[in-house]
């Protein structure tokens, strides 16, 4: 989509004389997050496979959240995470945190 050398950088390069393509500072944040630390990325990993578990369908979603009304924890949906929506991954990891003792609590429950 921006390619340096076949796609829309290159294109205004041709075009456009003096401009300046600087790569996305997001984007090189999520370049470096992806090659995170071995312990960090396997605990992000973890992290996903239970909220992925618990919102594999729709009757562990509704177990979870009746567990956490039992509870007296505020339920707004854990995150999905996906490769795409990398910057959920602070936002997913949040809300696993707050939740974590229900959610051992349903794991223990499932298996």
């Amino acid at each position: 989509m921006v390619g340096r050398y076949r796609r829309f950088i290159s294109y205004l390069k041709q075009n456009v004389s003096g401009v300046l393509a600087i790569h996305c500072v997001i984007h090189r944040q999520h370049l470096v997050a992806k090659k995170l630390s071995v312990r960090l990325h396997e605990s992000l990993h973890l992290v996903i496979d239970a909220v992925n578990r618990i919102r594999s369908n729709a009757l562990n979603t509704r177990l979870f959240a009746q567990l956490c009304e039992e509870n007296d924890e505020h339920f707004d949906q854990l995150l999905l995470h996906t490769e795409v929506r990398w910057l959920s991954k602070g936002l997913c990891l949040t809300r696993f945190f707050a939740l974590f003792e229900t959610i051992l609590e349903f794991l223990d429950t499932k298996e």
